[in-house]
């Protein structure tokens, strides 16, 4: 790995755990969900600068958000499990899924959308 990469690296990481710092968001799972957003980037088709950037924000974002909930169900039905491992590989789990179950949501939002809209007979 060379310089530039490595330096690239370490300004991500710190960027993700100031900014979980300031939002009070869980700088591990920020962690977490960016490195399965990365993992992602294998099972992708190939895409823009754009896109390759996006796409670690959004899981990101989504384990942020998301995976202190999947981790207390995660540590509810297994019992034992310590919370914050359960919390770290919801984090990557939901950063790894974020770009399949972000379009699954979107397209069930809108089919409810439609059906809510139509009238009843």
């Amino acid at each position: 790995m060379d310089r530039t990469t490595q330096a690239t690296n370490a300004l991500v990481a710190t960027s993700i755990t100031l900014w979980g710092i300031a939002t009070g968001l869980s700088y591990e799972v920020l962690l977490a969900g960016f490195a399965g957003g990365l993992v992602s980037l294998s099972f992708l088709p190939p895409m823009g600068i754009w896109r390759r950037i996006w796409t670690p924000v959004t899981a990101t974002l989504t384990a942020g958000y998301t995976a202190p909930i999947a981790a207390h169900y995660l540590a509810s039905m297994l019992s034992g499990i310590d919370m914050l491992a359960s919390l770290v590989f919801s984090a990557f789990c939901l950063g790894l899924a974020a770009q399949f179950l972000i379009p699954i949501a979107i397209k069930r939002a809108q089919k409810k959308a439609e059906t809510i809209g139509e009238p009843q007979p």
